[in-house]
Formats: structure tokens, C-alpha cells, sequence
């Protein structure tokens, strides 16, 4: 018995062939619809729409793909460049920054009745600095721009048919861990439980097809993370509901 991760990264182009069959899109849709319709505090974006060109990443309930942008943002040549350049700026308009405040802090959005000077540099600042950032964020049709952090369970379907499309000789399965927990300063209970799609070859092999953990999670953490090990993995698959 052998259990692999697919690597949605090193093997997109097998995956990319099955992103607008139909069925695969009609479960992506209905799934972050729902999600997008959830009653909580993360939803800063409309109700999930094909018009509206958001990509699923966006609706994330973290700030995964924030911290991934930003960390790349300031790992680029041209961060330092602009940096340097704006320090210039304002060391030729007689401004010395203090030691403990960076110059991004001192040029975020500032309020009208700020100096105008000020105001226009930090305009310019900003708009220079996000070209930087929006390198980084997922663009669309990368596996990136479908890993919408949060919404596994939404997208159950929509990752089994997407393996169904990939792996046609795979028996595909999805497994999930119910869990509820309190809410915090609240009287109600929300589900924090995992879900994740795995499929059974002739052979007596496994796939793990989870976009959302295969780049950060090890076997044994995906397995457990639905009530899972590999000797029940082995003992169960042909039990569990498809």
C-alpha cells in the first residue's frame, strides 16, 4: 500500500484540461455561491458571480495569500529599488524618518487635512508598491487562483469531479471530520470540521487530491485531519459514502 499527495503544482497541466468542463464549473460555482452566502464576518466581497471576475482565493477566510504577495513584495529587486527612491524623496524635502517608524508606515493613505505634498507622494507610493504586490497574487487558471482557503467543505464536490476528470481510474472518495467548537464571547457553535478527496487505484494505492493542504501538510497530517490513518484508510475506503 503506497499513499502519495498529488503535487497540484508540479502536475497543473494535468488538472488545466478539465477546468471548464462543464460539470467541474457548475460545482465550482454552487459551491462558492454557498460559501460566499455564509453568515459571518468574512465576507468583504458580493455574492459569488461568474460575471464579476473574482477568483475563488479571493474569498478566503485567512490572509494566506496577503502574507505569500507580501513576503514576495519585499523579497523582489525592484522593492529595494523604490524603497531607496523614496527615502531620496523625502531626505530632499528635509524629512528624517525616526528610527522606529519604516517607510511604509510614515506614507500609508493619509487623512485631507494632511500636507498635500505629503498626501501625493504617498499616493504615488502606494500605486508603485501594489504594481509590486499584484505580481504575487494568484492569477487566474493557476492552481493558486483555486485555493480558496476556508471553503474546502463548499468545494467537496467540485474537487471530487475535478479528480473523477483527472484520474478517471481512481475510485474517488470524500472524507470529512465534523467538529464543532464554541465561538468565542458567543453562545453558538460553529463547524471547524476538515474535508479532503482521496482515491483508491486498482492496485491498492491512494491518492490524496487536496488543493488547499498539499503543499503545506504532510500524509499523516491530511489523514488525521479527517479522523484518518493509513490503516484506516485502507480498512474503510470502500465504506464511506461518495
Amino acid at each position: 500500500m503506497r499513499i502519495n499527495i498529488f503535487n497540484f503544482e508540479k502536475d497543473w497541466n494535468l488538472v488545466e484540461p478539465h477546468l471548464n468542463d462543464p460539470d467541474v464549473v457548475e460545482l465550482l460555482n454552487q459551491g462558492m455561491l454557498r460559501f460566499s452566502l455564509r453568515d459571518d464576518k468574512w465576507n468583504h466581497l458580493p455574492l459569488w458571480d461568474t460575471e464579476n471576475e473574482h477568483g475563488p482565493w479571493e474569498y478566503t477566510k485567512f490572509d494566506t495569500h496577503d502574507t505569500y504577495a507580501f513576503e514576495k513584495q519585499t523579497e523582489d529587486p525592484e522593492y529595494n529599488v523604490l524603497i531607496d527612491k523614496y527615502y531620496e524623496i523625502l531626505t530632499d524635502m528635509g524629512i528624517d524618518l525616526e528610527e522606529d517608524v519604516s517607510l511604509e508606515e510614515f506614507l500609508e493613505p493619509v487623512e485631507d487635512d494632511e500636507d498635500e505634498k505629503i498626501r501625493e507622494i504617498s499616493k504615488k507610493f502606494d500605486n508603485e508598491i501594489r504594481s509590486i504586490y499584484d505580481k504575487y497574487v494568484p492569477k487566474k487558471n493557476s492552481y493558486r487562483w483555486y485555493q480558496c482557503f476556508g471553503a474546502a467543505d463548499y468545494l467537496r464536490d467540485w474537487s471530487k469531479k475535478l479528480a473523477e476528470k483527472t484520474f478517471p481510474n481512481y475510485d474517488w472518495k470524500t472524507y470529512r471530520k465534523y467538529e464543532l467548537k464554541t465561538v468565542p464571547g458567543h453562545d453558538y457553535k460553529i463547524d471547524t470540521g476538515c474535508t479532503t478527496t482521496i482515491g483508491k487505484s486498482g492496485n491498492e494505492n491512494f491518492l490524496i487530491f487536496d488543493i488547499m493542504l498539499f503543499d503545506n501538510s504532510s500524509i499523516e497530517e491530511i489523514l488525521e485531519s479527517v479522523g484518518l490513518n493509513k490503516k484506516i484508510l485502507q480498512n474503510e475506503h470502500e465504506n464511506v459514502e461518495n
